[in-house]
């Protein structure tokens, strides 16, 4: 665990596991959206949770998406930033969020590399109209965390970033290279005297 910011990997779960994960508060319902929830019972599907509760634990599940974490005094956050919620505007319906205020501190976990995300027509046509495009974009690959950590940016207080390549580490699961055999569980637990 990172003791500064709480942080662990439950890499390579199998699913049935993270089904028993998925009904507790704080955990994503992940549909590859834009969508940003503050925590309630019974919340739809979202891509994101941003709340002020300090006390419970901020749960995510990926396998080459992007997992974003961010904590200050006044709110945490997570993300679920794969490809489609990114060029759809996650980022930018978190800095909107009227919980999100000021800077934060942010960790990005386990994701598939540059160097591992082809991509394909669909993917081209879909981010078109972004111009940042061409700056994250070569040889028919692109920068997914280039990308999130630029949208960040005006939020970010520090960034931390898990050297862990999803596609070229074993110990974690990839959806590229491993189908849908296992998942990444990852948790952002409360800070103590929250």
């Amino acid at each position: 665990m990172d003791e500064a910011n709480k942080l662990r990997l439950y890499p390579s779960l199998e699913r049935s596991i993270i089904a028993k994960v998925r009904t507790l508060p704080g955990t994503l319902q992940q549909c590859h959206s834009n969508m940003i929830r503050d925590i309630n019972p019974g919340q739809h599907a979202c891509d994101g949770i941003i709340t002020k509760d300090q006390s419970i634990p901020l749960m995510c599940y990926t396998a080459d998406c992007i997992p974003i974490f961010g904590q200050n005094a006044h709110s945490r956050f997570i993300l679920h930033a794969g490809w489609r919620g990114l060029c759809d505007g996650i980022i930018d319906q978190l800095i909107a969020h009227p919980n999100c205020q000021g800077t934060y501190d942010i960790t990005i976990g386990p994701h598939i590399s540059q160097s591992h995300f082809q991509v394909k027509d669909d993917f081209i046509q879909a981010w078109q109209h972004e111009p940042l495009f061409d700056s994250f974009y070569a040889n028919e690959h692109f920068d997914l965390f280039g990308y999130a950590s630029t949208k960040l940016k005006p939020i970010t207080r520090t960034l931390t970033l898990s050297s862990k390549c999803t596609f070229s580490n074993h110990d974690v699961a990839s959806f590229r290279r491993d189908g849908m055999k296992a998942i990444n569980l990852m948790v952002h637990w409360p800070l103590h005297g929250s």
